[in-house]
C-alpha cells in the first residue's frame, strides 16, 4: 500500500488500487457498506458512516486486514458485518481491551459486533481479557453487550466488580452469583471471598459457619487467602472454638507462601505469645517480612517495637519512620499514630498543629480513634483554638460507632454543659454505653453520678457498685474514689483500713489524687499510726506531680514544724508553687506570710495583692483578711465600706471570724450605722461555732447591757479576730 504524506492513497475513483487480487468468497452484500454500481458497471462501495467510495476490488483486501476506513480512520459501521469483518472487529476489540481504550470499545460495540452467534475459538475472550486485567468500565459495556466467560479468574473479578464497586453500581447479591459461579469452577480465590462474604453478612445473613466451610475449602486447595483468613476464625474464636494453635498452623501456611497478612498476623502471635513462646525477635522478622512488600499494617507494628523498646532499642525516631512509611500510603491507622508522636513530642519536637493535621487526615477517612483525638485537641485547645463544638462534632462521630473513648468524652461534655446544654440524662446515657463495653473510665464516671445525685437519685450504693466495676479493670482513679468511700462510710461501713488498701492499689499507678489522699491518712493517723514523716513522704510525691492542694499542704508542714524542721522559706515555696496555678488557700497563706514577714520582708501590699487573689475565688478566710486590711488601713487605704464589704462575703458563707468582725464594725458604726442589735446578731453566729473572740466580744456586750442587763463596763474595745 502506497502513502504520501501522512494520508493513505485510495482509489477513490481510482488513483491507485488498494488490492491487487479480489476475494470471490466474500459475501458482498453482508458488509457494512452501500453497494452499487457505476456507469461503467463496476462494483463500487460507500463505506458507513463516513461515506467514502472506492472500488470493491481496490477496497477488499484492507478490509480483510481492518476495519477502518482507510481515509479517515474511522470505524466502519453497520448491522450485519460478515465473518471476515468480524474477525477484524474482534482483533481490534482486543487491542482496545488491552490498550483501555473505553470510548474505541464502545465505538466497535456500536456496530453490532457481538459474540454470538459466531465464537472464537482461536482468539482469546475480550471480556476474560478485561476481567482478569481489571478493566470494569470496559467489562461492565461488554457484559452489557451480551459477552461472557468461562474463565474461572474472570468470573471471580466480575464478583469483585460488584462486591466493590467497580465501575457498576455495587451490588453484593449479583456478587454472591459470580463468586458461585467462579467457586463452580474450581476458583479457589472464590472459596475464599465466599467466605467474607458470609462472615460480613454481605448479601447474605451473616453466617460464620458457612464463612468457616467456605474458608476451609479454599484452604484444602492451597489459597493463601483462605488459610490466612481461616487462622483469624481461629484466633478469635469466630464460628469456631478458639485455638491459637490452630490459628498459628493456617496462618504459617499462608505466611510461606508470601501472604503478608498472614506474615503480619505471625508477627502478632509471636508479639503477644500467642500458640507460640512470646519471641520478639520472631515477631520483627515476620512483620519486616510483610512490612518489606509494602503492608501498611505491618510498618505500623515494626513502629509501635521500636516506640516501646520491644526486642529492639527503644528509638522514636524510627517508630517514626515507619509510621511515615505506612501514612505514605494513606493508611489512616498509621495517620492517626503521627497524630499521636506529634501530640505528645515523641521522637519528633511536640507539635499539636502537626498532630491536627494528621487526626484529621485519618478521621476524613473514618477512623474511629482519630476523630475521638481529634475531638479531644479541639476540647483542650491544643494546636487549635478551644471549641467545645468542634469536639462535640467528633466525639458523635466515633461514638455513634460504639468507640467508648469518645462516649465517655460525649458524656463528660453533656455532664458540664460544654459546646451543648448541660444534660445529665445524656451524660448518664453516654457514659453508661461505655461502661457497657467494660470501659473503666465510663464505670467511674457512672459511680461518680450516683455518687452525687447528678441526672439520677443519689445511691452511695450504685456508685460503689460502679466504682468497683472499674477498680476491678485496674483504674486507678476508681481505685482512689473506692478509697474514699471506706474512708468515709459511703455506702459501706466506715473502714480506714479498707480505704487505705485502695489509695495504694492507685499509688502504686502513680495517681496523684491517691497520693494526697494518702498522705492525709498519715497527717491524720487514719487507720495508721499518725506519721508526718510519711504523710510528707507523699505530699512531695503528689506535688511533684502538679497536685496544688499537696504543694499547699506541703507549705503548711515546713510552716509549722510538722515531720520536718521548720523552714518558712521552703514553706514559701510551696505556697507559691500552688498560688501561681490558681490555689486559693495557698494565696491566703502567701498574703499571711507576707503581712508576718514569715521567711520575708513585711510587705502589707504584696499581702493585699495575694488575699484579693484568694477573696475573688471565694476563700472565705482571704476574704476577712482582706476586709481586715482595709478596715485598718494595712497596704490599701482605710477604706470601712470595702472591709464591710470582704467581712460580709465572708460572713455570708460561716467564716467565724469574719463574723466576728462584721459584729465588731457594727458595735463600733464603722463603715455602717451604729447598730447593736446587728452586731450582737454576728457575735452570736460566730460565737456558736465556738469563736472566743466573739463569745468575749457577746459577754461585753451583755456586760454592757447592750445585750440584756447591765454589769460593769471596764471600757475596753471589742476583740478584733484575724485569720
Amino acid at each position: 500500500m502506497n502513502k504520501v504524506g501522512n494520508s493513505i492513497n485510495s482509489c477513490a475513483i481510482c488513483l491507485e488500487a488498494l488490492s491487487e487480487e479480489p476475494t470471490e468468497s466474500l459475501s458482498y452484500s453482508s458488509l457494512p457498506a452501500f453497494i452499487e454500481r457505476s456507469l461503467e458497471k463496476e462494483t463500487v462501495l460507500t463505506l458507513k458512516p463516513c461515506a467514502h467510495k472506492f472500488h470493491l476490488n481496490c477496497i477488499d483486501q484492507w478490509l480483510n486486514e481492518s476495519p477502518r476506513c482507510p481515509l479517515d480512520r474511522r470505524l466502519i459501521t453497520g448491522s450485519a458485518p460478515s465473518t471476515l469483518l468480524s474477525i477484524d472487529l474482534h482483533r481490534e476489540l482486543l487491542r482496545s481491551v488491552a490498550g483501555n481504550q473505553i470510548e474505541d470499545v464502545q465505538e466497535i460495540l456500536l456496530t453490532g459486533l457481538t459474540p454470538e452467534p459466531i465464537s472464537f475459538p482461536d482468539l482469546i475472550n475480550p471480556f476474560t481479557e478485561a476481567l482478569q486485567n481489571n478493566r470494569w468500565e470496559i467489562a461492565l459495556l461488554l457484559l452489557s453487550a451480551g459477552w461472557t466467560t468461562e474463565d474461572k479468574t474472570a468470573l471471580k473479578n466480575l464478583g469483585w466488580m460488584y462486591q466493590k464497586g467497580l465501575g457498576v453500581e455495587q451490588d453484593h447479591i449479583k456478587a454472591l452469583f459470580w463468586y458461585h459461579e467462579a467457586a463452580k469452577k474450581g476458583s479457589t480465590s472464590a472459596f475464599n471471598q465466599l467466605g467474607i462474604m458470609h462472615e460480613q453478612g454481605l448479601g447474605v445473613q451473616q453466617d460464620y459457619a458457612e464463612a468457616l466451610s467456605w474458608y476451609r475449602k479454599g484452604a484444602d486447595e492451597g489459597n493463601a487467602g483462605a488459610q490466612c483468613n481461616l487462622g483469624r476464625l481461629y484466633r478469635n474464636g469466630v464460628g469456631v472454638e478458639q485455638s491459637n494453635a490452630v490459628a498459628l498452623v493456617h496462618f504459617q501456611m499462608a505466611a510461606d507462601q508470601g501472604n503478608t497478612p498472614a506474615q503480619n498476623f505471625l508477627g502478632l502471635m509471636y508479639h503477644d505469645g500467642e500458640g507460640v513462646k512470646q519471641n520478639f525477635a520472631m515477631a520483627l522478622f515476620w512483620y519486616r517480612k510483610a512490612a518489606d512488600k509494602g503492608y501498611a499494617a505491618a510498618q505500623i507494628n515494626i513502629g509501635l517495637m521500636y516506640q516501646g523498646g520491644e526486642g529492639v532499642k527503644q528509638d522514636y525516631s524510627e517508630a517514626l519512620s515507619w509510621f511515615r512509611k505506612a501514612a505514605d500510603q494513606g493508611n489512616a491507622s498509621a495517620q492517626n499514630w503521627l497524630g499521636w508522636v506529634h501530640e505528645h513530642g515523641l521522637g519528633v519536637k511536640q507539635n499539636y498543629a502537626e498532630a491536627l493535621f494528621w487526626y484529621r487526615k485519618a478521621a476524613d477517612k473514618g477512623h474511629v480513634e482519630a476523630q475521638n483525638n481529634l475531638g479531644w485537641l479541639y476540647h483542650n485547645g491544643k494546636g487549635v483554638e478551644q471549641d467545645y463544638a468542634m469536639a462535640l462534632s467528633w466525639y458523635r462521630e466515633a461514638a455513634a460507632r460504639k468507640n467508648p473513648t469518645a462516649q465517655t468524652n460525649l458524656g463528660w461534655l453533656y455532664q458540664n454543659g460544654r459546646g451543648v446544654e448541660q444534660d445529665f440524662a445524656m451524660a448518664l446515657f453516654w457514659y453508661r454505653e461505655a461502661a457497657a463495653q467494660e470501659f473503666a473510665a465510663a464505670q467511674k464516671n457512672m459511680g461518680m453520678m450516683y455518687h452525687n445525685g447528678l441526672g439520677v437519685k443519689q445511691d452511695h450504693a450504685m456508685a460503689l457498685f460502679w466504682y468497683r466495676k472499674a477498680a476491678a479493670l485496674g483504674y486507678a482513679p476508681a481505685q482512689n474514689s473506692l478509697g474514699l468511700m471506706y474512708e468515709c462510710g459511703l455506702g459501706v461501713k466506715q473502714d480506714y483500713t479498707e480505704a487505705l488498701s485502695w489509695f495504694r492499689k492507685a499509688t502504686s499507678q502513680g495517681f496523684v489524687d491517691a497520693q494526697y489522699n494518702l498522705g492525709l491518712m498519715y497527717e491524720e493517723g487514719l487507720g495508721v499510726k499518725q506519721d508526718y514523716t510519711r504523710a510528707l513522704f507523699w505530699f512531695h510525691k503528689a506535688a511533684n506531680q502538679g497536685n496544688t492542694i499537696a504543694a499547699k499542704k506541703l507549705g503548711w508542714m515546713y510552716q509549722h514544724s510538722l515531720g520536718v524542721e521548720q523552714d518558712f522559706l521552703e514553706a514559701l515555696f510551696w505556697y507559691h508553687t500552688a498560688a501561681k496555678k490558681g490555689n486559693a488557700s495557698a494565696q491566703n497563706q502567701l498574703g499571711w506570710m507576707h503581712e508576718n514577714s514569715l521567711g520575708v520582708t513585711q510587705n502589707y501590699a504584696e499581702a493585699v495583692l495575694w488575699y484579693r487573689k484568694a477573696a475573688r475565688q471565694g476563700n472565705r478566710k482571704a476574704q476577712g483578711n482582706l476586709g481586715r486590711m482595709y478596715c485598718h488601713g494595712l497596704g490599701v487605704e482605710q477604706d470601712y465600706a470595702e472591709a464591710l464589704f470582704w467581712y460580709r462575703e465572708a460572713a455570708d458563707w460561716g467564716c467565724a471570724v469574719a463574723q466576728n468582725n462584721l459584729g465588731q464594725m457594727y458595735q463600733n458604726g464603722h463603715g455602717v450605722e451604729r447598730d447593736h442589735a446587728e452586731a450582737l446578731f454576728w457575735y452570736r453566729k460566730a460565737a456558736d461555732q465556738g469563736n472566743t473572740a466573739a463569745q468575749n466580744n457577746l459577754g461585753r456586750m451583755y456586760q454592757k447591757g447592750l445585750g440584756g442587763e447591765a454589769g460593769p463596763d471596764h471600757g475596753r474595745l471589742p476583740v478584733p479576730q484575724s485569720r
